[in-house]
């Protein structure tokens, strides 16, 4: 099950980022900062190395808050002195075929559950469905399949969710990896229960760590007579 390493490096979406980055895969270009003083040094770089509009996300959101797409330079600089300061803020390349919709993975142990699109309902970039967006089955190709089961060996993740960009051509960009799935939209769009995989698979945790304690445990014979004294 994820350990809390892995759950450490989703809980930071810029950490997250960086494996991914490091391990090639598909990703949006991303700036952030150190701390709210460095603010304005980062919508600089966005400014130069960016194409607006740009989307920005607090590092630690959740469920499409703490999410806007700034249109504008003017924007971006008006709004930049607004951001909340307790977790930074990324700037990252607006995919524009993606817009209001995206597809969520799930992955239990090395295999992917299901797949569903998620699209916005009132024309806003996100299409998060606890922020109001509505989900339905989608078909994975075999290319995004290995391509979010990659994402899950890399950040070691036995569950979790991945969410992907959809461009025209059927390719994909890693969106987020979300260690904490939810499965209350989830389970009735595709008609499975993802619960039950991850029961089966705890259960199967469980045996397999019998096995290996059972096979650990060393048996100490009775070591009294070569103690004893013989003189």
């Amino acid at each position: 099950m994820n350990s809390s390493a892995a759950i450490l490096k989703c809980v930071n979406k810029v950490w997250t980022f960086q494996e991914l980055a490091n391990n090639g895969f598909p990703l949006p270009n991303t700036f952030s900062y150190g701390g709210h003083s460095n603010i304005m040094g980062a919508v600089k770089t966005v400014d130069t190395n960016l194409v607006y509009p740009v989307v920005v996300k607090n590092c630690r959101g959740h469920r499409g808050k703490c999410v806007f797409l700034a249109r504008d330079q003017h924007q971006m600089h008006d709004s930049a002195n607004l951001l909340r300061h307790d977790a930074p803020y990324l700037f990252q390349q607006y995919i524009r075929e993606s817009h209001g919709r995206d597809v969520r993975v799930v992955v239990v142990g090395d295999k992917v559950i299901g797949a569903m699109l998620r699209q916005s309902t009132d024309g806003r970039m996100q299409s998060n469905c606890s922020a109001g967006g509505a989900g339905q089955p989608f078909v994975l190709s075999p290319e995004g399949e290995k391509l979010a089961i990659d994402v899950a060996r890399c950040l070691r993740m036995d569950i979790c969710g991945v969410d992907l960009l959809l461009n025209n051509d059927g390719s994909f960009w890693v969106c987020e990896v979300n260690a904490n799935v939810g499965f209350k939209f989830f389970n009735p769009a595709v008609g499975h229960n993802v619960a039950e995989d991850i029961a089966i698979m705890a259960l199967a945790e469980i045996d397999r760590l019998k096995e290996i304690r059972k096979y650990s445990t060393v048996e100490v014979s009775d070591t009294s007579d070569y103690y004893s004294d013989t003189s």
